[in-house]
Order: C-alpha cells, then sequence, then structure tokens
C-alpha cells in the first residue's frame, strides 16, 4: 500500500510542477505571450514526457520486488531474485546488493558464496566490484589465512570499490595472524589517507593494541585521536555511523562499531578488547 501511495504522490508531484512551469506565462503574461512560450519550447513537454515514462516503466518493471521489500517477505524476497538472478542470469547491481542483504537477513551467507562462485564461472567484473560484501562470510568464519587470501586479491583490484575497507579488512586478519608490522604500516597509512571515518576509526582502534611496545605510535595515537573527536564530536560520529547502516561490514561488525566508539570519545587510552580484535576474532560477534 505504502509503495502505490508514494508512486501516485511521485506522479502527481510531477505532474503538478510541470503544469505549473507551462501554465505560469498564462497566468502573468497573458495568452499570446503563453502560446509563443509553448512553440518555442515545446521540446520540454517532449523530455518530460520521456522521463516520466522512464520513471515509471521503472517502477512498473520492479512493482514486485518493491512489493515484497514493502511487506518485509524475506523468503519471498531470496526466492523472487535468486530466479532473477541465479535462473535468468539478469545480474543487474541493486538486485545483486538487495539478495545479498536479503541472505544476511536471513542468516544464510553461505548462499552469498554460491552468488560469488556463480558471478566467477562467468568471468564477470563484479565479483571484484562487491568484493566487500562477498567477504562477509570469511569475515563470520574469522579464519585469517583465508581472509588474508581473500582481501589480499581485492584490495588493489582496479575494479573494486570501498577499497579502504577491504585494506582494512586485510590488516584486521593480519593481526589475528600476528602479521604485526604489516597490519601496522597498512592501518597507519589509512588513518593518514582514507576520507571514511569509521575506516579511520576502526584502524585508531587496532593501533592501540600497539602502544604498549611502540611509545612513538602511542603519541601519534593520542593525536590522532584527539582530532578525530574535535572532528567527530557532539553528536557527528553518531551520524556517520547511521549513514553507513547499510554497509554490510559495519552491520558484522557491530560490536566493534559500539567499542571503537566508546573508546575514542573517552579520555582513556586503552581498548577492551585489544586482545579480542589481534587473537580470538569475537569482534565479530
Amino acid at each position: 500500500m505504502k509503495f502505490k501511495i508514494i508512486f501516485l504522490l511521485f506522479n502527481g508531484i510531477i505532474a503538478i510542477s510541470f503544469l505549473f512551469v507551462f501554465l505560469m506565462p498564462l497566468f502573468f503574461l497573458g495568452a499570446e505571450y503563453a502560446r509563443v512560450f509553448w512553440l518555442e519550447n515545446w521540446y520540454l513537454a517532449a523530455v518530460f514526457l520521456i522521463i516520466i515514462g522512464g520513471l515509471n516503466i521503472y517502477f512498473a518493471m520492479n512493482r514486485k520486488l518493491f512489493s515484497l521489500l514493502e511487506a518485509e517477505d524475506w523468503q519471498g524476497l531470496r526466492s523472487y531474485l535468486e530466479y532473477r538472478v541465479l535462473t535468468k542470469k539478469r545480474f543487474s547491481q541493486q538486485q545483486l546488493r538487495i539478495l545479498i542483504n536479503t541472505y544476511i537477513v536471513l542468516s544464510e551467507p553461505d548462499k552469498i558464496e554460491t552468488l560469488e562462485q556463480e558471478l566467477n564461472a562467468r568471468n564477470s567484473t563484479l565479483p571484484a566490484r562487491f568484493a566487500l560484501e562477498f567477504g562477509i562470510p570469511r569475515l563470520l568464519r574469522n579464519n585469517p589465512d583465508e581472509m588474508i587470501e581473500y582481501y589480499n586479491r581485492y584490495r588493489y583490484h582496479p575494479k573494486s570499490r570501498q577499497r579502504d575497507w577491504l585494506t582494512w579488512s586485510y590488516s584486521f586478519a593480519a593481526m589475528q595472524k600476528q602479521k604485526s608490522d604489516e597490519a601496522r604500516d597498512a592501518l597507519l597509512k589509512l588513518c593518514e589517507q582514507t576520507k571514511e571515518p569509521l575506516v579511520r576509526l576502526f584502524s585508531l582502534y587496532l593501533l592501540d593494541a600497539f602502544r604498549e611496545i611502540d611509545p612513538e605510535l602511542a603519541s601519534r595515537l593520542d593525536e590522532y585521536k584527539a582530532d578525530f573527536r574535535r572532528r567527530y564530536g557532539s553528536g557527528k560520529l553518531q551520524r556517520e555511523i547511521e549513514k553507513n547502516r547499510a554497509n554490510l561490514q559495519v552491520v558484522v561488525l557491530a560490536r566493534l562499531v559500539k567499542n571503537a566508539e566508546e573508546w575514542v570519545m573517552s579520555d582513556s587510552n586503552t581498548t577492551e578488547d585489544a586482545g579480542t580484535v589481534s587473537g580470538n576474532g569475537s569482534a565479530t560477534n
């Protein structure tokens, strides 16, 4: 029902806006000037009709998808998208993203790998474009060797998106594998270069595990932490977290998000679970 209301409101607003623009000369300048205006700008009406027609076709073609999403029918949504993607081989990026999220909602991460294998079999560029999402099953299994191999393959791939997140994930695994120097160097580089606030936050949080063995790094961390608090205090960090709710990495690492937020906004320089992120990996739970 909400989808239909939104659809009708959208068409109504667009139509009223169009009529306002085209009837304004008639109301303010008279019929003669309005006739000249319409003759000289008829193509605007054609453009409007093409745009509104295209958008309505898009909504009509995806009516079932939107209806299933509105009803939160995750089982039905999974079946519908699997038919579209796996049976009909229609690899729409939008539908792939929704299908991956549906697998997470239904606690079926193994099916994400089945989807990845299907795309790899077609030599598609999509596995690289969705490398962060397809890495979720590895992150949940928390096998450092597997994670290192996977994230190292894609963190420099030319088709990969969200490379800072992929590099952070690689560093996360490297710390668990006790590749301390490599992890530290990568995390420091992220702190200095990334434009993603949460990547910077997570990198600072992991680097805090090196505080006791590297006094110089500890001093830099204090500066980075103070700068982060200045930039993202007064609720800005919470808004950044909300903006990233669609990022499955953030969803899976919910505990790490909470702990890192509390750490960076506190006066303490000790992480609660530094051993966790470098050892048993329960930060993903």
